[in-house]
């Protein structure tokens, strides 16, 4: 569960992250790769395959992307069309946070159903992934 976000700050399970972070489905936490797409385009904000690919570890249908508090981070077009048919939703990070937390009640940390990106270059985006079998 996300404890809270502000502007450069994430608290997940009571532990404060500083960086971007991706939340996979299993519940691993590790540092956004965003350097693949800076590199790429110059900034971080715009979220490229490349980068994708590397989190595409573990299976999921919906993909939920905090956006940064002003709505920054974005996925290109060659992004989502590397997601296939999964569902992506994006929001800026408080809404995303929300929308995240309620995901997670539906969904234990041990079940393959959700992934989280999160970005803080303004603060932190958050993407989730869901199974088919947890959406309505």
């Amino acid at each position: 569960m996300i404890e809270g976000t502000k502007f450069g700050k994430i608290i997940v399970r009571g532990k404060p992250y500083d960086h971007d972070i991706v939340i996979y489905p299993s519940g691993k936490i590790e540092m956004r790769k965003k350097w693949i797409s800076k590199k790429k385009h110059g900034t971080s904000h715009k979220l490229d395959p490349d980068e994708l690919r590397e989190y595409l570890g573990e299976e999921f249908d919906v993909l939920v992307v905090g956006t940064g508090m002003y709505g920054m981070l974005s996925l290109l077009p060659e992004s989502r069309e590397l997601l296939g048919n999964r569902e992506v939703i994006e929001k800026p990070t408080p809404e995303a946070v929300r929308l995240f937390n309620e995901l997670r009640k539906e969904s234990p940390w041990n079940l393959p159903c959700d992934m989280l990106i999160q970005c803080l270059s303004l603060s932190p985006p958050v993407f989730r992934l869901l199974p088919d079998r947890e959406r309505h």
